[in-house]
């Protein structure tokens, strides 16, 4: 999108520059430190693993954010269908915003060096 910035935010000591509304960029700081600050506490508790922690913060934030919508009747949630498209707007853009990301990672270290080309 023509509108957005770069931003890079540190989260468990990675660093991840993303691209974002200048409007969105504090919180995105702020979701950042939110992550970092979860992820943590779930570190301090013996998980080592970077990724079991990762994904713990993952499943522990998501849980918390469905704890704050309206219980579900059958299997349609009792939200306005306005708020619930805006969401969906907003994670497809997260993803597309993810996917663009990781493949300009992957990109980056594709060539890698040529010690890292022999193993």
């Amino acid at each position: 999108m023509a509108n957005e910035e770069p931003i890079t935010i540190k989260v468990y000591g990675q660093e991840f520059t993303l691209r974002v509304p200048p409007q969105d960029k504090e919180l995105l700081r702020k979701a950042a430190h939110f992550v970092e600050q979860r992820m943590k506490e779930i570190a301090d508790s013996g998980i080592i693993s970077l990724h079991r922690v990762a994904m713990l913060a993952a499943i522990d934030i998501a849980f918390q954010a469905f704890a704050y919508l309206p219980e579900e009747k059958g299997d349609q949630a009792t939200l306005d269908p306005a708020f619930l498209d805006s969401v969906k707007q907003r994670i497809n853009s997260l993803i597309q915003r993810i996917d663009r990301t990781l493949e300009e990672e992957s990109t980056k270290n594709k060539g890698g060096t040529k010690r890292d080309r022999k193993k």
